[in-house]
């Protein structure tokens, strides 16, 4: 039941392609393996964490489509 539960997070995903600089990604490759983290999921939670100190994040969630907001509370 996990794989099951597994892919379908990662179906609720987008792939996106940031340009970082080489220090930036230096950084966080080396402290995901460090952790033992996968890097696209040690990314996702900083860059959670980083946008939600943001005031009006939870404006933003409160205008997100229904489907994104019950897909973030279903994980």
């Amino acid at each position: 039941m996990g794989d099951k539960k597994a892919a379908d997070e990662k179906s609720k995903s987008v792939k996106v392609s940031l340009t970082l600089p080489l220090l930036v990604q230096w950084r966080l490759t080396t402290l995901a393996n460090r952790l033992g983290r996968d890097r696209s999921d040690f990314a996702t939670e900083l860059l959670d964490q980083g946008l939600a100190r943001y005031t009006f994040d939870k404006e933003l969630r409160k205008l997100a489509p229904p489907e994104l907001r019950e897909a973030e509370s279903a994980a």
